[in-house]
């Protein structure tokens, strides 16, 4: 079976992301597996497996990934708010 190139796994990986982020709000994380994902996907269960190494780690991708851009968010949120605790401010 060929490899494919970083740029088509990542394409991938984010796609059964999305796709496990739909299932999740769906069904929730313990009503969900990874042939729901996979279906939900249109690719098959094991080619999840070639990405993931359980449901748990692909959830856990899912909220660092969702995490990464939260913090993002809210540095730049509270880039403009100078010292709150200044007594002067």
């Amino acid at each position: 079976m060929p490899k494919l190139k970083s740029a088509d796994s990542q394409r991938r990986k984010l796609d059964i992301e999305k796709a496990a982020m739909r299932v999740f709000i769906r069904k929730g994380y313990h009503g969900t597996s990874v042939r729901d994902i996979a279906t939900a996907c249109g690719i098959s269960t094991g080619n999840i497996y070639n990405h993931y190494g359980s449901k748990e780690e692909l959830f856990t991708a899912l909220v660092q990934r969702y995490e990464t851009r939260m913090t993002g968010l809210r540095v730049e949120a509270l880039s403009t708010v100078e010292d709150v605790f200044d007594p002067e401010g």
